[in-house]
């Protein structure tokens, strides 16, 4: 578990990961009790069938996160309209102080929320709302540059930086054309 802001980075060395991109507010902001998951026996497992390969579809992690259920809490309803202002407008440059005044807040309270229950800044996390577009509209078909100019990318250069910063991989090492349909977000 790699809570939000740490530096990190990974290494498939060829093999097949799977990685689970949970957005912070979504978590009980209690990180103990989400690195406790980590350690659990059937995450354990999990893990050990993706390495080997073994793992086919997604029923087992399904099943696994139902009977985990990691809390959440609510998110102030200020922060879900910029949010949701974000996530409709990834393609664009839109400027904090427009996401500020969709919300109803003032830039600097805005950022001031948006770290207390997302537990980053809204930069970062558009960086992260992009990245997961990349990855829905790829799993949809698109190519990885078409997925990263539609999600607001400059280039597939950009996004391959970007990714590299946020998640500590290329995204043309796990977005393989071969492993496309192994590609799921929810």
């Amino acid at each position: 578990m790699i809570a939000p802001g740490f530096a990190h980075a990974v290494d498939s060395r060829g093999g097949r990961i799977a990685v689970f991109l949970l957005p912070a507010y979504a978590l009980t902001g209690h990180w103990a009790e989400v690195r406790g998951l980590s350690a659990t026996g059937s995450w354990v497992e999990l893990a050990e069938a993706v390495a080997h390969q073994q793992l086919d579809g997604f029923d087992p992690v399904d099943r696994l996160l139902a009977h985990e259920q990691v809390g959440t809490r609510p998110v102030d309803e200020r922060l879900q309209l910029a949010i949701g202002a974000l996530a409709g407008a990834l393609d664009e440059n839109v400027s904090m102080a427009e996401i500020a005044s969709v919300a109803r807040l003032s830039p600097s309270r805005l950022m001031a929320l948006a770290r207390e229950q997302l537990g980053t800044s809204l930069r970062p996390y558009r960086r992260w709302l992009r990245a997961f577009e990349v990855a829905r509209a790829y799993a949809s078909g698109a190519s990885l540059t078409e997925a990263a100019l539609a999600a607001g990318f400059a280039s597939s250069a950009h996004l391959s930086i970007a990714a590299r910063e946020q998640f500590g991989i290329r995204p043309s090492d796990v977005l393989a054309p071969q492993h496309r349909a192994l590609i799921r977000t929810l």
